[in-house]
C-alpha cells in the first residue's frame, strides 16, 4: 500500500514539474510573469486610488443631500436655479428616418438654461410649429 501511494506521490510531482515546465517555457517565462505580475500590482494601486477617491466623492454628495433633505421645502426651491432660457441644439434639423433619401422627421432638441447660465435638467413638455416663410 505504501509502496503505492509513494508511487502516486512521484507522479504527481512530476506531473507538476512538467506542467510548471510548460508554463515557464525556455524562453524567460519567469520574466514574463513577473512583468505581468508587476503591471497587474500597477493596476490594482491605480484601481485602490481610484476607489478611495469616488467613495469620498459618495461620502461628500451624502453630506450634501442630508443637508438639502434637512431644509424646508420653500427653502429648497430657493436654493434650486430658475430657467432663465430655452435654446434649440444645432443638432435639430429634417432626418431621413427610414433612409428612403427623404428627410421627412423633424427632430428638435433644446437647452435648458437657468439664471446661471449653466444647461440643466427640466420636465415638460414642448410643442413645435413650423410655418412656411416662402409662403
Amino acid at each position: 500500500m505504501e509502496k503505492t501511494a509513494s508511487a502516486i506521490k512521484y507522479r504527481l510531482v512530476v506531473a507538476a514539474l512538467a506542467v510548471c515546465a510548460l508554463v515557464l517555457g525556455c524562453d524567460g517565462g519567469t520574466e514574463k510573469l513577473f512583468d505581468q505580475i508587476k503591471l497587474l500590482a500597477e493596476e490594482r494601486t491605480e484601481l485602490k486610488l481610484q476607489v478611495e477617491k469616488l467613495q469620498g466623492e459618495n461620502a461628500e454628495l451624502t453630506k450634501r443631500a442630508e443637508t438639502l433633505s434637512a431644509l424646508g421645502p420653500a427653502v429648497r426651491l430657493d436654493v434650486l436655479g430658475r430657467l432663465a432660457s430655452i435654446e434649440i441644439s444645432g443638432r435639430s434639423g429634417l432626418y431621413d428616418k427610414d433612409k428612403d433619401g427623404t428627410k421627412e422627421s423633424l427632430v428638435v432638441y433644446v437647452r435648458t438654461i437657468d439664471d446661471a447660465g449653466d444647461a440643466i435638467k427640466a420636465v415638460g413638455s414642448v410643442e413645435v410649429q413650423l410655418w412656411d416663410l416662402e409662403a
